[in-house]
């Protein structure tokens, strides 16, 4: 810093805000270290009082860019802060890494397989591994989907907290596409506790009757899940009592995707 009070930038030092100084030095803690913080490790990183570091960690979580992890006492990066990362960046990372695991899959099982993200409280498809024979159409690379009614898009939300679930479908209307399409929170909260129990997320004809779908998800070194993996099928490709197996083939095939998207220099 000058003499004359100027921070690098030029920018006067009685013109620098403090708390949003500490918010950016919190995320940029965050991404060097790699790991979520507890609130006392976030109150000695940033040499701040827990009741401040409380405050600062609770208003970042109020608007995404940060997030408890479940069932601990720690804090990681929110889902928001791949908006400064570019989101361009982490999709294509994880195509780079997902394709030809998702390529080998889809040739192991002869059903398509697909990877999707979260984007702007919708699901996008990033990448698809099209069997040949493919009947159903209806999805392609860049296209949206409902979250509450599609596996992919249920593994997106399921470990999201309940508040985040809450603003994810702010003034939003769960859309009824038949009678076994899930339309209310009050439902779909514990349909997504129950995929974290299990590990994946059927979609039981619940978007297109006579289709299922399997999906497991793929998470970052924090255990922030980036990105869904996708089976479907018909109810006879798909029978009711070959999902278990089913979903086991395709966590194994996200397990590997979550390694080579957490250490690249692996694939």
């Amino acid at each position: 810093m000058s003499e004359t009070g100027l921070i690098p930038g030029g920018l006067p030092v009685e013109l620098r805000v403090h708390s949003v100084e500490r918010a950016f030095d919190l995320l940029e803690t965050l991404d060097r270290i790699g790991h979520p913080l507890t609130l006392t490790e976030v109150s000695r990183n940033l040499r701040i009082p827990k009741s401040s570091a409380f405050y600062l960690i609770q208003t970042l979580i109020a608007r995404g860019y940060m997030q408890r992890i479940p069932g601990s006492r720690k804090y990681a990066s929110g889902l928001r802060t791949f908006d400064f990362h570019g989101v361009s960046a982490l999709e294509d990372g994880l195509k780079r890494v997902s394709a030809q695991h998702i390529r080998e899959l889809s040739a192991a099982l002869k059903m398509t397989v697909q990877t999707a993200v979260l984007k702007a409280g919708e699901g996008v498809i990033i990448d698809k591994a099209a069997w040949a024979i493919d009947r159903w159409g209806g999805s392609w690379v860049g296209h949206h989907f409902d979250l509450h009614c599609t596996a992919q898009g249920k593994v997106l939300i399921a470990w999201l907290t309940d508040e985040e679930v809450d603003k994810l479908f702010l003034n939003l209307k769960l859309a009824r596409f038949n009678s076994k399409t899930i339309t209310s929170l009050d439902e779909l909260k514990p349909h997504l506790a129950e995929i974290r129990k299990n590990g994946y997320a059927l979609n039981d004809e619940e978007h297109i009757l006579g289709i299922r779908a399997v999906a497991a998800p793929v998470f970052s070194h924090v255990g922030n899940v980036v990105a869904s993996v996708s089976v479907r099928g018909s109810t006879t490709e798909i029978a009711i009592e070959n999902v278990e197996s089913l979903s086991q083939e395709i966590i194994r095939t996200t397990h590997m995707i979550s390694r080579d998207f957490q250490n690249p220099a692996t694939c």
